[in-house]
C-alpha cells in the first residue's frame, strides 16, 4: 500500500517535538540563546539589498516554527514601528519617520525638527535608545523589520502601557498569538476570543509625552517579546512578590538597556519588592520550553 506524503506542517512539528529534549536544555541567561535571523524590509524596494540581522531570542527549531506560521501572511501595509499622534500615524525606520502621501501610495520623510513637539520627543527617544544602547538598537530593528506591526500612540495618560490586537480593530490584555509559547507549554490556548493562527502578534504602546524614555524602553521590551509569542501571563515568585512573567521579562531587557546606557539599575520596585540582579548583572527566567528547542 502506497503511503500518502507528510505534508510540510507536519514535519515542522515533528521537529520541534523530536528537538526539545535534544537542544532544549535551558544554559544559563534566556538572552545567551539569542540567534541571528533574516530581517524584512518593505519601505522602498531598493532596501530589499540592505536587510540586516537582527537577533532572535528563540532557539532555532522554534524560530524555524515561528518563521514558517508568515508563510502565507501579506500584512505589507501593516508591518513595521509606527508612531501615531491623534488620527495621523508615522512609519519609524532607521531614525527617521515618514508619512504616507495623499495618493497614499508612497512614504514621504518628514523633517524631524519641524514636527509638532510630542511627535519630536518621540522620535527623539527612540533614537536615542537607538544610537546608544545596542540592545534597545537590536529591539527597535525587530519592530520596524517585523512581519507584525507595532504603534507607539503618544497619549494623555497617567502610565504607558502595552496592549496586543484582538478581532474587531480592538486591542486587549491578551490574545493567543502573543502568548504563543505559553499556549504550547501548557497546551491550552489563552482566551477563545482570539485565533491563533501565527507565532507572535504586533501591538500598540500607548505612552505619554510625559514619561521618560526608559518607560518606553520598558514598553518596547513587551512589544518585542510579543513579536516572537513570548508573553506570558502565568504568575510566578519573583522580586520578592507574585507577578506575571512577562514583567520579570521586561525588566530584564530594560535593565540590560539601563546598563548600556549607564544608568542606575531598576532594582527597588514601587511595591517595596526587589529586581532580579545580582553583582549588577541583570537575570530573568528561562523561556517556554517549547521556545529554547
Amino acid at each position: 500500500m502506497a503511503l500518502k506524503p507528510i505534508s510540510k506542517y507536519w514535519i515542522t512539528f515533528l521537529i520541534l517535538i523530536a528537538t526539545l529534549n535534544t537542544f532544549g536544555q535551558y544554559r544559563g541567561e534566556t538572552d545567551s540563546l539569542l540567534k541571528p535571523f533574516n530581517s524584512y524590509s518593505f519601505l522602498h524596494k531598493k532596501d530589499v539589498e540592505k536587510k540586516e540581522k537582527v537577533l532572535s531570542p528563540l532557539g532555532p527549531n522554534a524560530q524555524f516554527l515561528r518563521t514558517t506560521s508568515y508563510k502565507n501572511s501579506n500584512n505589507i501595509d501593516k508591518r513595521g514601528l509606527w508612531i501615531k499622534l491623534k488620527e495621523k500615524e508615522f512609519l519609524y525606520k532607521d531614525e527617521k519617520i515618514y508619512e504616507l502621501t495623499e495618493s497614499k501610495c508612497e512614504l514621504k520623510e518628514v523633517d524631524g525638527k519641524k514636527a509638532s513637539r510630542y511627535l519630536r520627543k518621540a522620535l527623539n527617544s527612540l533614537n536615542s535608545l537607538y544610537t546608544k544602547s545596542p540592545y534597545a538598537k537590536n529591539i527597535i530593528k525587530t519592530l520596524q523589520e517585523s512581519e507584525n506591526k507595532f504603534t507607539i500612540a503618544i497619549v494623555n495618560a497617567i502610565d504607558s502601557y502595552t496592549l496586543v490586537p484582538i478581532p474587531d480593530n480592538r486591542y486587549g490584555v491578551l490574545n493567543n498569538n502573543a502568548y504563543a509559547f505559553q499556549i504550547m507549554e501548557q497546551k491550552e490556548n489563552i482566551v477563545d476570543y482570539a485565533p491563533f493562527n501565527q507565532i507572535g502578534s504586533g501591538a500598540e504602546i500607548r505612552w505619554s509625552s510625559r514619561h521618560k524614555k526608559m518607560h518606553l524602553a520598558h514598553e518596547l521590551a513587551h512589544a518585542y517579546d510579543a513579536n516572537f509569542g513570548l508573553l506570558d501571563d502565568r504568575l510566578i515568585q519573583a522580586y520578592g512578590m507574585i507577578i506575571p512573567a512577562r514583567e520579570v521579562r521586561a525588566l530584564f531587557h530594560e535593565n540590560m538597556i539601563r546598563r548600556e546606557l549607564h544608568k542606575k539599575l531598576r532594582i527597588n520596585l514601587k511595591n517595596g519588592s526587589s529586581a532580579l540582579v545580582a553583582n549588577g548583572i541583570p537575570y530573568t527566567i528561562p523561556l517556554p520550553f517549547p521556545a529554547r528547542s
